[in-house]
């Protein structure tokens, strides 16, 4: 029995696996989590038409280093990511009620009173 299938890996060294990669971040932007290696493959298959010569999907040999490498990267280029500054407690009411408090100086050439400002 002659098998068409070929297990060899889907991105050869030095070859450009951005159509990959882009069919990874696809399947995350639209499902959200990893895909297993089955759930990959005919993503690649249904949307990319990238199989096997045969046409089938491809294997969980060829695509459990290609997923683990595509996770390695997602991890880090989440850790890289810039934290913002972490929110205040207080929303930014703080800095609404202290620019509140420099406009009526500057309007009214004295710093407000509580009263004033409740007004």
């Amino acid at each position: 029995m002659r098998s068409d299938r070929q297990d060899g890996p889907v991105v050869q060294a030095g070859q450009d696996d951005r159509p990959l990669a882009d069919a990874y971040q696809a399947w995350i932007d639209a499902f959200g989590s990893e895909p297993t290696t089955a759930q990959f493959a005919r993503w690649l298959q249904d949307r990319y038409s990238i199989a096997t010569a045969a046409g089938g999907p491809l294997s969980d040999e060829q695509l459990a280093p290609l997923l683990r490498a595509f996770r390695h990267r997602q991890a880090r280029a989440v850790d890289m990511e810039p934290q913002g500054e972490p929110e205040s407690a207080d929303d930014g009411w703080g800095d609404y009620f202290y620019n509140a408090w420099l406009t009526y100086a500057q309007q009214h050439g004295t710093y407000p009173d509580a009263d004033a400002l409740a007004g």
